[in-house]
């Protein structure tokens, strides 16, 4: 039920928690992500963020199950 607009690396591949970065007014659509996961510390987006700051970004960390994720839509 997500659009996924662009994948990547993460700046480093040490992180041992999900991070779902979210901007100021997609708290909403963060805990949906979050609860879709599983996992994923909420984290709202500042001004001096490198990410867009109209969209969700995860970054995946080690407790991320894939295998957990029903990819079957």
């Amino acid at each position: 039920g997500f659009d996924l607009l662009d994948t990547g690396n993460a700046d480093s591949f040490e992180h041992e928690r999900t991070v779902i970065c979210y901007p100021a007014d997609g708290l909403s659509a963060a805990r949906n992500v979050q609860r879709v996961l599983g996992v994923g510390r909420l984290e709202e987006l500042d001004a001096e963020s490198s990410f867009s700051p109209d969209r969700i970004t995860v970054i995946v960390g080690a407790d991320l199950d894939p295998d957990a994720l029903d990819t079957t839509g």
